[in-house]
Formats: C-alpha cells, sequence, structure tokens
C-alpha cells in the first residue's frame, strides 16, 4: 500500500542508510525556499520531513493520505489524495514533491493537479531518486542499503521535463552537470528539478472548494481572497 511506502521511506531517509542523502536534499532545497514568497506553500506527503522550514510563505500546509503520520507533521495537516486536492484553482504559490510521484500512481495526473492549484508563476519543486544511477542496480538484489522505492516506480529526469513541456511548466533549475565528483557520486543519486507554471494568457477560475468539510487550508485560501479585495 501506498501508506507503507511512504512510512519506509521516511524511515530510511533518518536512518544511517539514508539521512546523508536527505541531509543533501535538504541542502539543495535550502536555496530555493529561502528565496521564495507567498501566502501558501504546500508539501505533498513525508510529512514527518520539513522541506518546507525555510520557505517564507505565511502559511504552510502538508499533504497526505495517511492518517497515520498526522501527529509527526510540523506543519498543518490535509488529508487527501494527490489527484485530487481541496484547494482553489490557482491559490497557491509553491509546491515541493519530496519523492511524491515515486510513491503515488499516475504521477502525471499528479503534476496536471498541482499546475490547477499553483498561482500564475508559481513554482513546483520535484525531488526524486536518479534510475540512472549505479547504486539503483543495488535495488535488483533486494540491497538493505537502496531506498525502499521500487525500480519501476523512479523516474528519469528526462521524462519528467517532457511533462513539464505539455503541461505547461518551464524548467528555472536543474542539477549543474557534475564535471568535477565521480558519475557515480551519492550527490548524483537523486534529482531536483524548479519549475514556474506558465501563463497562457487569461484563466477561468473554477469552483472555489469541493464540495468537502471546510479544512484549516480552505480558510487560509479564502483570507487570501479577502486580503486581494480589501487591497483593490
Amino acid at each position: 500500500m501506498q501508506e507503507n511506502s511512504t512510512r519506509q521511506l521516511e524511515q530510511w531517509l533518518v536512518s544511517e542508510k539514508g539521512q546523508a542523502i536527505l541531509q543533501q536534499e535538504l541542502a539543495k532545497v535550502a536555496p530555493v525556499m529561502s528565496h521564495s514568497f507567498g501566502y501558501l506553500a504546500l508539501q505533498i506527503d513525508l510529512p514527518g520531513i520539513d522541506y518546507l522550514a525555510l520557505h517564507h510563505a505565511r502559511r504552510k500546509f502538508i499533504l497526505s493520505s495517511n492518517d497515520n503520520n498526522t501527529s509527526c507533521s510540523t506543519h498543518p495537516y490535509i488529508n487527501a489524495i494527490p489527484t485530487q486536492i481541496p484547494l482553489e484553482s490557482q491559490s497557491v504559490d509553491l509546491v515541493v514533491l519530496p519523492h511524491t510521484l515515486e510513491l503515488y500512481p499516475h504521477a502525471k495526473h499528479i503534476l496536471k493537479e498541482v499546475r490547477r492549484i499553483l498561482i500564475n508563476e508559481g513554482k513546483i519543486v520535484i525531488l526524486g531518486f536518479n534510475p540512472l544511477h549505479p547504486s539503483r542496480l543495488q535495488q535488483l538484489y533486494h540491497s538493505p542499503l537502496a531506498p525502499p522505492i521500487p525500480y519501476r516506480r523512479q523516474f528519469s529526469q528526462h521524462r519528467i521535463k517532457e511533462w513539464f513541456k505539455l503541461l505547461g511548466f518551464e524548467l528555472i533549475e536543474q542539477p549543474i552537470s557534475s564535471r568535477f565528483t565521480p558519475w557515480f557520486s551519492r550527490k548524483d543519486s537523486f534529482y531536483m528539478l524548479v519549475a514556474r507554471k506558465r501563463s497562457f494568457g487569461m484563466h477561468l477560475v473554477g469552483p472555489a472548494i469541493r464540495k468537502k468539510k471546510k479544512t484549516t487550508a480552505e480558510t487560509a485560501v479564502a483570507t487570501r481572497q479577502m486580503h486581494k479585495q480589501h487591497i483593490k
């Protein structure tokens, strides 16, 4: 089940086996977050690890379909699946997906839903394991040192970039070629891609929120709209 995969990955990342990679991921994400501003930022899954820590958003939320992880979340929690996010269209400034596409099915549909909730010029940050890295071969031999993500669930950077083009995202940051490090180094075992939602002229905003019980996140979005109206 997906809940088990999330729990296993979190446990692996904070363990001695995966902690070095986690620290490198957080270091890679840090400058992106520290230079990002806005009203609302969203992290999808891995609620026990705060990838939004340095973001300057006024409101931060964690979305996950796993109720069992609510206690370890450092931000208000939304219980939902990433293909059906209960937030308004064009209401979120930044979304970070730490291995989310690897944990859930229908990865392309997740990206479509993220595009829906992002404001124009809003950012998406994706972290994923590099399926071409030699360490992934360990998974074929069921090595305990390998991350608990099935090889078939890992996506190459090229594939995600193709989805970006199809869905109207502009790539603004990608890994720099490791000219001075071995191609098999630990730093190359994962990647980070940052893209911006392109604006194709005027967009029609859909229904405010799906017919569900109001959450803290919905209240934040409503407050954002009232704030905009007040400014006008």
